[in-house]
């Protein structure tokens, strides 16, 4: 709540008394976009105060969020949200505002449910977004999902998510939203490895195809969806054969969303060396005989 007040109030109070307020001269004012390590080409030029000015004279910004359910499927977070927006949007045109258009901002799974919101098979919300921008979003998936299912989450984030594979398995093996996370086919071959001292004696996938060479396999070590896991009250349904059902949905809810991006797209990504994200995982194998693993360690 305190970031999202904070984006009103710099959005609405950039003339306080009349001057431009001191953090839009230091933070956005003259300054080039280059120092954001914006990559347009051509470059981004500088906003001056007159435009700037301009652009909000008679103008406010108010800001909102809109939360979904994200274990559901995007695609049904996006549907769920476009109709929010819509109503949003008459609510002030109902008050007297020349309300015609939503900004989206989004970071991670959202940027999935804003794709949603526009796309022409889903929320079908285009023509009343002006722009969407993303922040770190798993556009095809990220190998930091399959690490944290078998591994668990790292640092403060494992309080809430998980620090271990068998509790992050036991929800998102659970939850189309979270299996959407996962590699699609978009993420190429290659990106599960393992390494028996300084050799790759594994290398998935191969076909481009993880959901039938990874997330759907069973009784291999390195495979995605351990069934204790999975069904930790042991239930008596079958929960691996579920689970591979909901792949079977986030596969469909990738190839449809496969290219399809708002005409005013923008994104941007953490690129902190010392903060390195898994665009592959590896297993380190300890062992004797590779086809006799038991204990491995990622990196």
């Amino acid at each position: 709540s305190v970031l999202l007040e904070s984006c009103e109030q710099m959005l609405n109070a950039a003339y306080p008394h009349g001057q431009l307020s001191q953090w839009w001269q230091k933070q956005i004012v003259g300054v080039s976009p280059a120092l954001w390590q914006a990559t347009e080409v051509p470059p981004l030029t500088p906003i001056d105060e007159a435009t700037l000015r301009k652009t909000l004279q008679g103008c406010w910004f108010p800001v909102h969020a809109m939360g979904y359910n994200w274990l559901q499927s995007n695609q049904d977070s996006g549907i769920d949200i476009a109709k929010r927006i819509d109503k949003l949007i008459e609510k002030y045109r109902g008050q007297g505002y020349q309300c015609k258009k939503v900004i989206l901002i989004t970071h991670s799974m959202g940027g999935l449910a804003a794709r949603a919101v526009v796309h022409p098979q889903m929320g079908n919300l285009q023509d009343r977004v002006l722009g969407i921008v993303h922040g770190v979003m798993p556009a095809i998936g990220g190998a930091a999902t399959y690490k944290r299912m078998r591994c668990g989450f790292e640092g403060f984030a494992g309080k809430v998510l998980g620090r271990n594979g068998p509790c992050v398995t036991a929800v998102l093996a659970n939850s189309q939203g979270g299996l959407e996370l996962l590699p699609n086919t978009a993420y190429g071959n290659g990106w599960l490895k393992a390494h028996f001292k300084d050799t790759v004696v594994l290398e998935l996938p191969q076909q481009g195809d993880p959901y039938s060479e990874i997330y759907k396999l069973r009784g291999r070590w390195y495979q995605l969806n351990i069934e204790q896991w999975i069904n930790p009250a042991r239930q008596k349904t079958p929960k691996f054969t579920r689970t591979c059902k909901l792949l079977d949905g986030a596969r469909i809810f990738h190839e449809k969303l496969t290219g399809s991006y708002h005409r005013q797209s923008y994104a941007h990504y953490g690129a902190d060396a010392g903060r390195l994200a898994w665009k592959t995982v590896s297993w380190n194998i300890h062992a004797a005989q590779f086809n006799h693993v038991h204990e491995a360690t990622i990196v």
